[in-house]
């Protein structure tokens, strides 16, 4: 009896099994008529997903581009677009793209009016988008980005202007580095009130630190010690008299050929935006005035790249590139640096 009993549980199990099997399948075969349905009538973004690479177009048109319900200019304008803004491409035809931008209908675009990521140029309104504005101590973030109003003036240059004026660089930096020479690890600065000392810390963990003396500003009577730690750095300037650190500054620090203002401009650690800081010098006072985060541009990043400098025109004179330009496959890519000057308007 037990044979056959376990034989009959077999073919019920075997029963049962099929029509699980058979439901499964109809309800996916259901499921594809559905989304053929669906796609039929709208194109999806998921139909450029899956293995298959996503091709990205970008706005090059200067005066922005409109996408269209349909593959025609005289259609109804369903988004307006800037210049700069990034598509996905689900179609292309002849003359006209049809694309996918995030949270917007589909639509078509002109093809003429759309390029690459390398074709993309910083044009005047992308310098002065800050996301960040800090001042007296407070700090107001713009998520969507504000045209910066006062303090700087920004011009774009061509790279001919930019090298012709190298040859009128400015430094205020003495670099004595002879006189001052660390030992056992230990900088000492001899000021007119007490001896500073900058003291190295070896570690395999984050609290290493690291000490460089670079020199001295003498007409503010300033000593300038560059500190590298685990993740980021910083240029301290001290007083010759007091021997108090006064500032501490996370760019190399420049001063324009008038003496009035310290500039320092950086980029935060893989965040890939520029980061200004703008200081008063009045005598030995060094005041802050405001810091920056521009939305758009960056320090450059290339090889052999110019420094930035400051110019007797009172100009800073720095290489830039579009944040957009920081992927994986253009990081250095020398041939898309754009040239900037600025200057303090206060």
């Amino acid at each position: 009896m037990k044979p056959i009993f376990s034989t009959l549980i077999f073919a019920i199990s075997f029963v049962l099994f099929s029509c699980n099997n058979s439901e499964t399948y109809t309800t996916n075969e259901s499921s594809e008529q559905i989304i053929d349905s669906v796609a039929s009538t709208s194109v999806s973004k998921n139909e450029n997903s899956g293995n298959q690479k996503t091709e990205l177009a970008y706005v090059t048109n200067l005066k922005g581009l409109d996408i269209k319900e349909k593959a025609d200019s005289n259609s109804k304008t369903l988004v307006k677009l800037k210049y700069g803004d990034q598509l996905e491409i689900l179609e292309t035809s002849n003359d006209w793209l049809l694309v996918y931008r995030k949270d917007k209908p589909n639509g078509f675009v002109k093809k003429n009016f759309t390029g690459k990521l390398e074709d993309l140029k910083l044009i005047e309104s992308d310098l002065y988008e800050i996301i960040s504005l800090t001042k007296n101590e407070k700090t107001e973030n713009y998520e969507k980005g504000k045209l910066l109003e006062g303090y700087l003036k920004i011009e774009l240059i061509d790279e001919s202007e930019f090298m012709s004026k190298m040859s009128n660089a400015v430094n205020f930096l003495i670099a004595d580095t002879t006189l001052t020479v660390k030992q056992n690890g230990i900088i000492e600065l001899k000021c007119e009130k007490k001896i500073k000392r900058y003291v190295d810390k070896p570690s395999d963990n984050a609290d290493v630190e690291f000490y460089k003396y670079l020199g001295q500003f003498n007409f503010c009577n300033k000593y300038v010690v560059l500190g590298s730690y685990y993740e980021s750095g910083d240029y301290n300037l001290i007083d010759k008299i007091s021997g108090e650190q006064t500032l501490s500054i996370e760019g190399s620090p420049h001063i324009s050929a008038d003496r009035k203002y310290l500039y320092c401009i950086y980029d935060l650690m893989g965040d890939f935006k520029a980061s200004f800081g703008l200081y008063s010098i009045e005598g030995d006072q060094i005041k802050h005035i405001v810091n920056l985060r521009f939305n758009n541009w960056t320090i450059g990043l290339g090889r052999n790249l110019p420094e930035i400098f400051s110019c007797s025109d009172r100009y800073l004179y720095v290489p830039i590139s579009n944040v957009k330009m920081y992927s994986e496959n253009h990081m250095s890519a020398n041939d898309k640096i754009q040239y900037i000057r600025i200057q303090a308007v206060q």
